[in-house]
């Protein structure tokens, strides 16, 4: 941890057998949706203990929300990797979960030390959100597209309802120091990440950073 990094470790998985036999050294090295599709759900193992890790070292108030842990108000980032091409040829099948900084433009951050060291206030962007279109894809912020201020995972069985994940945001963004103005609009998307777990994206119309 004592020279620049881009990761942090916070789990390790071994894949599972199921998912391996479809992995091939070719996949990962060219890496895509076509790597993406053979991942599977097996792609989400990571969401959990990022989650958690992301939680522990921004410390962000929860309370009200039905929220395990929030999301793109943070410079962080959930992800994950496997074995080199030679290293799956030989037999590995271990899964390394990670924490990372990312700058605006989606790139990787160097930092010193563990980012529990960093402090809250360097791993909170002065303005909250990331403009997304209708897919919920990254775009640039300009015309008609939303600011996704905030996401936050919700663990239960079933995703939470409509009126409970817009609650949920709005205290969340409250949470956050900022205010949602008059003639903009807070609405939510609710995705289902597995079985257990779904993400509730907090997004306000309009380009304009809060």
């Amino acid at each position: 941890c004592t020279e620049p990094h881009g990761g942090e470790v916070v789990a390790t998985f071994e894949i599972p057998p199921a998912t391996a036999d479809t992995i091939t050294p070719e996949l990962i090295e060219a890496g895509g949706e076509p790597f993406e599709a053979a991942m599977g759900e097996t792609a989400n193992s990571c969401s959990g203990p990022a989650n958690e890790a992301i939680q522990d070292i921004i410390d962000i108030d929860l309370s009200g929300t039905p929220f395990s842990g929030a999301f793109q108000a943070t410079v962080l980032d959930g992800t994950y990797f496997l074995p080199s091409p030679d290293e799956w040829r030989s037999g590995e099948r271990w899964m390394v979960c990670q924490v990372t900084a990312v700058a605006p433009d989606g790139s990787s951050v160097a930092f010193t030390g563990p980012l529990s060291s960093l402090g809250r206030d360097r791993l909170l962007p002065s303005q909250l959100g990331s403009c997304v279109d209708d897919e919920l894809t990254f775009t640039v912020c300009e015309g008609d597209v939303s600011r996704a201020v905030a996401s936050g995972n919700v663990d239960a069985g079933d995703p939470p309802t409509d009126a409970a994940a817009l609650e949920g945001c709005r205290t969340l963004v409250e949470h956050l120091g900022a205010r949602v103005p008059d003639d903009r609009t807070l609405r939510t998307e609710v995705r289902a990440l597995d079985e257990d777990t779904s993400a509730v994206y907090c997004l306000v119309s309009g380009p304009e950073p809060l």
